[in-house]
């Protein structure tokens, strides 16, 4: 495998991400608009409970897959006739699950109950995301890339089009459901025009079997982990109101909006500390030290811009009905101090092969988000969200790191970098003095 093959295939992921993010936040900011408060609150309420269901469609396999492809390239076809058979059926029950819970459980009327409908039907197609991962696995994600990206500006224009002619909420919920479905459809049709086949001739049993024991770790955590990360829009819609889920989730998108360089650093530095860890483990802990201290300290100073700017932005970009969104923002923020240190904390568990610490970590991120979420919404509505938010990231993202022998080393890393101005002077001293 050439450098070039990766440095191209490592560009195309990055334009995809600028290109992805702009877009976002464009339309994001035209629906919270010209939709108003009450109507954006709606949509992003039930994209939240279809994030909820993902993990029954991809069954925490992403990254086996890409194992199981590269150690056996022959058995292509089998390995992803079997995983997208297993997330089919995965999706199935996810949407039966959730419509079920939505026709008994949750604060819908009749009509809303058919967005509901509508968008889970829709997105059963996302079992064949799965399929990404042999693109990942050839180091050519080009063709899935250029693909997502049609899909992505077909359906910009769609909703621009579709609120500016003022149709119906239901016909704007449709084009986000039919996006799902088009994205989905997309994997399927580049896999294969590149030489794969699905067919459930090739579905292995055992395979999937062996396949299911693997992931079960990392199926739990999937579903805590979009739970801890989707559950506040939830809650809030069906404990205040769909306006304060639509100012709420203003915040979030420009809270969350830049994890993704948290994700991209990670994963470029990651086979250096891999290799690291294999040849020295001082110079690997050194290396986690150092790495942590930058995803830290970059979300540190996002936060502190953001924070200082946020009640003059938000008001200017998004309106006056969302005037609320700046100190929910505010709060917010901070939360990307732990995701940022938090995705070096899951590739480290990967690295040490501790997976039920992803589980406990997340699920107890699930329990106490809920919980705090319970307590504080009803007297402080989208700002009490935040602060569970917060709350919850630094002590399932950092404090619970803790409770265990195996864990505390890295959470000693994370608190080092936390304090790096007062105690994490003398590490950078002789960097300092070679700089000179």
């Amino acid at each position: 495998m050439t450098k070039n093959k990766i440095f191209k295939n490592t560009s195309w992921m990055l334009f995809e991400k600028f290109i992805m993010m702009g877009g976002n936040l464009f339309i994001t900011i035209f629906l919270a608009r010209m939709l108003g408060a009450k109507d954006f609150g709606s949509i992003n309420y039930f994209l939240a409970l279809i994030a909820i269901i993902a993990p029954f469609s991809s069954l925490g396999m992403n990254s086996i897959l890409t194992r199981d492809v590269i150690n056996s390239p022959k058995d292509k076809i089998m390995i992803f006739s079997s995983a997208t058979a297993m997330r089919v059926l995965g999706s199935v029950i996810g949407i039966i699950l959730l419509l079920v819970v939505g026709k008994f459980f949750l604060n819908i009327n009749e009509n809303e109950y058919w967005y509901l409908v509508i968008l889970t039907m829709l997105s059963v197609t996302s079992a064949f995301q799965g399929l990404e991962f042999w693109f990942q696995s050839e180091v050519n994600m080009k063709p899935v890339i250029i693909g997502r990206l049609l899909i992505f500006i077909v359906f910009f224009v769609l909703k621009f089009v579709a609120v500016i002619l003022g149709l119906p909420l239901i016909f704007v919920i449709s084009i986000f459901g039919l996006e799902l479905f088009f994205i989905g459809l997309v994997y399927w049709l580049i896999f294969a025009l590149n030489g794969g086949g699905l067919s459930f001739s090739h579905v292995d049993l055992l395979y999937c079997k062996r396949l299911f024991k693997k992931a079960s770790w990392l199926i739990l955590s999937s579903i805590a982990a979009v739970i801890y990360l989707k559950i506040d829009q939830v809650m809030l819609a069906e404990m205040s109101s769909r306006e304060q889920v639509g100012i709420y989730s203003v915040a979030v998108r420009l809270s969350e909006v830049w994890y993704f360089v948290a994700t991209a650093l990670v994963s470029s530095i990651f086979p250096s500390l891999l290799k690291a860890k294999n040849k020295n483990q001082s110079s690997y802990y050194e290396k986690l030290q150092y790495t942590c201290d930058l995803l830290c300290w970059i979300a540190v100073f996002l936060a502190l811009f953001v924070y200082f700017v946020s009640d003059y932005f938000v008001p200017l970009i998004f309106g006056q009905e969302y005037v609320e969104s700046a100190l929910i923002l505010s709060i917010h923020i901070w939360s990307g101090v732990f995701v940022f240190m938090r995705a070096l904390v899951s590739k480290w568990i990967l690295a040490e092969d501790c997976l039920h610490v992803s589980l406990i970590s997340q699920g107890a991120g699930a329990v106490i988000n809920v919980i705090l979420n319970f307590i504080l919404i009803p007297y402080y509505q989208g700002i009490g969200a935040a602060v569970a938010t917060l709350m919850s990231y630094s002590i399932s993202g950092f404090l619970i790191f803790y409770f265990s022998g195996h864990t505390r080393p890295m959470a000693d890393i994370m608190l080092k970098s936390i304090f790096l101005p007062i105690s994490g002077v003398n590490r950078y001293k002789t960097i300092l003095r070679g700089l000179r």
